[in-house]
């Protein structure tokens, strides 16, 4: 994994987006990560058994820049299953 690009542990719910929000420090910026669309009773669930391919996907996004117009990383939980 790209050593500038850290995933900080833990996520937070954000109900009016119906999202995993993560936040990835990378060379020193902060960036929003978000999971979506995602049930609010399956996000805990998600996120401990696939923790390690969700940090990877993040990092391959990062690296590829590949963020939003706001510069927000968006994965769908369709992609961390693959």
């Amino acid at each position: 994994m790209n050593q500038t690009v850290q995933v900080l542990d833990g996520y937070i719910y954000d109900v009016d987006k119906q999202a995993m929000k993560l936040l990835v420090m990378n060379g020193g910026q902060l960036i929003d990560c978000y999971i979506l669309p995602i049930k609010s009773s399956i996000a805990e669930d998600l996120y401990i058994r696939h923790q390690f391919d969700i940090e990877e996907l993040i990092a391959e996004q990062v690296s590829s820049e590949q963020w939003n117009e706001s510069g927000d990383i968006i994965i769908s939980p369709d992609a961390i299953l693959a």
